[in-house]
């Protein structure tokens, strides 16, 4: 039923050994998944309720139920599902927030799902949801919520490619302030795409997102990867994509899923509904730095929902010699930049590394903790391989 294939990977990473442990069923779809890093716990949300397993610690072939709540009213109510959830380690909290124009949030213990925290619903931070085309994630190495949106919103604080939102330590007044920053306080991390170019675009939805070096990157379901500086000075100049290249060749250009292990491994892991291909950072870097340079040199476009052109793809204007490099830190401050917003044409490649067989089973949610694989399918199970 699943098959494997070997992929000797750069750096770090090298031959997994996967075969399969143990599966849970439940009796309503996955609709969100979170594995906590070098942990035995899981969480989930399935049918208007949050649950809590964990791993068996005398048979790690089996996946207990530790604890089953109602989703609060305000999260459950919300038609279109959650948008938001992510695991504060700092505060071991798990925020969780509704998929709608004004998404309400809501803070679970993670050690204890059964008390909630309920945000000042009056506090115009406290909307990180949206319909469609966004991501949130907790940054890696600070407190702090990152955010990829490209519908329209009903707040003053319009669409915001990368925003930075803080968890303050008011933890007793059960009232977690979120706070929408940027270096000049004017928000200078705004990034407008024009909704009637993006609506061209199938796909064109943001579905994971991870900081790494000195950029902030975003899959797409398009199978394109966003990359900007995570420098607020740079920030919103920077923003290029590039395309993944499927590593099975199957014609399928549709990403279900994500993950990028928040350990020292470089290596990201993407799946193709039936597959998992995983992604080198040093073969992503590469990819951005040839396309920019082929840009520079006056081949590919720019990307035109981004730019207030008057075509429709705005050509990359030469300004390199041919064969020539890019030596200047694209997240420094330049007073004069050209060929921003690269519409990248070299993408990354990518190796296979787990594949299932069976017809009509699609890989939804994965999560990597050394050479651990835990992955969930539309088929409402749970897989822990290693």
């Amino acid at each position: 039923m699943y098959s494997l294939r070997r992929a000797l990977l750069s750096l770090s990473y090298c031959l997994i050994q996967i075969s399969l442990i143990t599966s849970y069923s439940f009796p309503s779809p996955i609709d969100n998944l979170l594995y906590i890093k070098n942990s035995s716990t899981l969480f989930l949300i399935s049918s208007s309720h949050l649950y809590q397993l964990k791993w068996s610690t005398n048979n790690q072939s089996l996946l207990l139920l530790h604890r089953r709540v109602q989703l609060h009213s305000t999260i459950d109510n919300a038609q279109d599902g959650v948008s938001v959830f992510v695991y504060d380690q700092l505060k071991q909290l798990l925020i969780i927030c509704a998929r709608s124009n004004l998404g309400r949030c809501i803070l679970y213990d993670a050690n204890d799902i059964t008390r909630v925290y309920l945000l000042d619903s009056n506090l115009e931070t406290n909307y990180l949801g949206c319909l469609t085309g966004c991501y949130t994630f907790m940054s890696r190495t600070t407190n702090i919520l990152r955010s990829a949106l490209n519908t329209n919103r009903l707040e003053r604080n319009g669409n915001i490619i990368n925003s930075h939102i803080e968890l303050g330590n008011d933890r007793l007044s059960y009232n977690i302030k979120y706070q929408l920053e940027s270096s000049d306080k004017s928000l200078i991390t705004s990034l407008t795409f024009l909704p009637e170019r993006i609506i061209e675009k199938p796909n064109y939805e943001f579905i994971y997102g991870f900081d790494h070096e000195q950029y902030t990157y975003f899959v797409l379901k398009s199978s394109r990867l966003a990359r900007l500086c995570q420098s607020a000075i740079a920030m919103r100049v920077t923003y290029d994509e590039i395309p993944l290249i499927n590593c099975q060749n199957d014609n399928s250009s549709i990403i279900s899923g994500a993950y990028f292990p928040l350990d020292k491994q470089e290596n990201l892991f993407v799946t193709f509904s039936s597959h998992i291909c995983v992604y080198s950072m040093e073969e992503i870097r590469s990819a951005f730095d040839s396309s920019k340079v082929q840009c520079q040199n006056g081949f590919g476009s720019r990307l035109d929902h981004i730019i207030d052109s008057t075509e429709n793809r705005a050509r990359c204007e030469k300004i390199l010699e041919q064969n020539s490099t890019i030596d200047q830190d694209q997240c420094s401050w330049q007073s004069y930049r050209t060929n921003t917003y690269m519409d990248g044409l070299i993408g990354a490649q990518g190796e296979l590394i787990y594949q299932t067989d069976a017809e009509h089973v699609r890989i939804e949610f994965v999560f990597v903790d050394g050479n651990l694989l835990i992955l969930s399918t539309n088929a409402r199970k749970i897989f822990k391989v290693r």
